[in-house]
């Protein structure tokens, strides 16, 4: 078994929601479906054009930061970890300004925070964990990456880390609990099992 020293959080969806429609955002900067459209606009030689799509989807972002709202018992959940004694980070796709904006009042539980300008490659890479890691002196068994989508899970697993779906109730069109080794749809239900789920996963404090 591993100590369990830190938790890496997904932002959007995942401890706050926004209302962000990816399909429309690529409709509206001419991005095919279903791609990524980060790795889409990273992938542009026009410099101008992708500058113009990414103040774009900086706007699109920044207009949703605006209407935030903490997904219910975030905040007690969090509090509950830190009298752990847990190191809590972000890693998210978002820009770092509208992160801190997501934030909030709950951005002092998290260091460090870790946005898309932070690292040349955004998750399902490794890389933001990793970094993480560093920062808090710890390997990546000895800490869990807590997300709703595929690319969460997928960027703990490459960087050796478990991986927990929250599984948002907003999205009943999606199961990525297959790709996850702990899955759960509430922080309260998340709360009052962790010990539990900390069995389960080979985890001990």
């Amino acid at each position: 078994m591993n100590q369990l020293k830190g938790i890496i959080f997904d932002l959007d969806s995942t401890l706050v929601d926004v209302d962000l429609n990816f399909n429309a955002i690529r409709d509206a900067l001419g991005i095919p479906q279903p791609h990524p459209i980060l790795e889409w606009l990273d992938k542009l030689e026009d410099q101008e054009k992708k500058e113009k799509l990414h103040q774009r989807l900086y706007e699109f972002e920044l207009e949703a930061a605006k209407n935030a709202s903490l997904i219910p018992h975030v905040e007690q959940t969090l509090s509950f970890l830190k009298e752990k004694n847990l190191n809590l980070g972000i890693l998210t796709r978002n820009c770092k300004e509208v992160a801190h904006l997501e934030l909030g009042s709950i951005k002092k539980y998290f260091n460090p925070i870790f946005s898309r300008e932070d690292h040349e490659d955004c998750k399902p890479n490794p890389g933001g964990i990793h970094g993480t890691c560093n920062a808090w002196k710890v390997k990546p068994e000895n800490i869990l990456m807590i997300g709703d989508y595929l690319f969460d899970l997928q960027a703990g697993h490459n960087a050796g880390a478990k991986s927990i779906w929250f599984n948002n109730p907003k999205y009943q069109d999606r199961d990525f609990s297959k790709e996850a080794d702990y899955s759960f749809n509430s922080y309260e239900d998340f709360k009052n099992d962790f010990e539990l789920i900390l069995e389960k996963l080979e985890l001990f404090l």
